[in-house]
């Protein structure tokens, strides 16, 4: 997942609007109800993922400057 992540971050994005996380295994240590979820857009990633859980400082800031929009602070 985190491999996932680096390659939204780094701008390898889906060219359909609002399928950046598409088809992603979300595991259970980043959900915020502790259950494996995979998201098919990235509503469903923002609904079920923890951004303060990635142990990635950067990566995290990156993802919230990248869809500003879609995160809920």
């Amino acid at each position: 997942m985190l491999r996932r992540l680096y390659e939204v971050q780094n701008y390898v994005v889906s060219r359909d609007f609002g399928q950046s996380f598409g088809n992603l295994t979300i595991p259970d240590e980043y959900t915020k109800d502790g259950k494996v979820h995979v998201v098919q857009n990235d509503e469903e990633f923002f609904k079920y993922m923890d951004l303060e859980k990635i142990p990635n400082k950067k990566m995290k800031e990156d993802i919230k400057k990248m869809f500003p929009y879609d995160v809920k602070n």
